[in-house]
């Protein structure tokens, strides 16, 4: 097995995690064991490998193929580590009622104070 690279520093940003995604150390004409082929191929679904949509066949190639290739090891890494960093992101900035609206509109609908007139309703 091949010495796995590790993520390079300085992608704590999902800026610079992008960057580094799409124009990374990877290069469609580097050979490994003659499956040139295979990398451009694997490059091209880096995203759909990650996301679930590949089907077994498809998934199997792309691991074998990053079994072999550290390049395409550290895109799924590095492709992770950004997924990660913008759904914490994400999570951090989802806008939040202040505490007690539902309970206010909750009263409010009970007593008949809302009759859809505040989103032009008739």
């Amino acid at each position: 097995m091949r010495h796995m690279q590790s993520l390079p520093t300085g992608l704590d940003s999902p800026s610079a995690a992008l960057l580094y995604c799409t124009s990374g150390p990877c290069s469609p004409m580097i050979p490994f064991r003659g499956r040139r082929r295979d990398h451009a191929w694997s490059q091209q679904h880096l995203s759909h490998y990650l996301d679930g949509d590949l089907g077994w066949r498809a998934r199997r190639r792309l691991q074998l193929h990053a079994a072999e290739c550290p390049d395409c090891s550290l895109g799924i890494r590095a492709l992770r580590a950004l997924v990660r960093l913008l759904g914490s992101s994400v999570e951090r900035s989802a806008a939040r009622p202040p505490e007690g609206t539902f309970d206010r509109v909750r009263a409010d609908a009970a007593r008949g104070e809302i009759d859809g007139s505040e989103r032009g309703e008739q």
